[in-house]
């Protein structure tokens, strides 16, 4: 991120692309299994907004948008 804002001056946009999902029934999942999703799927994309909380509002956004898909409700 430091880079980039160096080169570029500012970010305009964030993109987190890191991610996957496990299938399976929760109770034959592997505890190990369940921790390594968490810690992709969530606490990278908390570490990307704590790394440039200037465009934090605009993933935000994003994560919302993808929240309200995921559970088919609207904003």
């Amino acid at each position: 991120m430091e880079r980039a804002h160096g080169h570029f001056g500012r970010l305009d946009v964030i993109l987190n692309n890191a991610g996957y999902a496990l299938v399976g029934a929760v109770e034959e999942t592997a505890e190990a299994d369940i921790k390594a999703e968490f810690e992709t799927n969530f606490f990278g994309t908390l570490r990307v907004i704590q790394a440039d909380p200037a465009s934090a509002a605009v993933l935000r956004l994003a994560i919302s948008c993808f929240m309200a898909k995921s559970i088919k409700r609207p904003l």
